[in-house]
């Protein structure tokens, strides 16, 4: 019993040892941009009165989206034009459209389509 214990200790010591290699990621360490970018687009609240499409405008997982026809957004389509919801007015000015509404807290921009 006592050649079972002594091994016991030495095992459970041997285990703490490799516990200790092991370290957390520094504070600073930030996740990559794109990342911080998709999983701030995905905290957004998007009302229901507005019809999403895609996932971020200009890119996937830009925290701006494509709109869709609703009723709360038919006013603002235009053929010459892609009709953009984004979270906060400073995410709208980037995109160098035409800010044409708020909705439900999210700002409308007219992005003329590109030759």
């Amino acid at each position: 019993m006592h050649r079972q214990g002594i091994f016991m200790v030495g095992a459970l010591g041997a285990v703490l040892s490799l516990c200790s290699c092991v370290q957390p990621p520094a504070a600073t360490d930030a996740p990559p941009a794109d990342t911080a970018l998709a999983v701030a687009a995905s905290r957004v609240a998007w009302p229901h009165s507005l019809t999403l499409v895609g996932d971020g405008f200009p890119a996937s997982g830009a925290p701006c989206r494509r709109v869709g026809e609703s009723a709360a957004t038919i006013d603002f389509l235009d053929h010459t034009a892609i009709l953009v919801g984004c979270p906060t007015h400073g995410d709208a000015m980037q995109l160098g459209g035409r800010l044409v509404a708020t909705v439900d807290g999210i700002t409308l921009v007219s992005v003329p389509l590109r030759p």
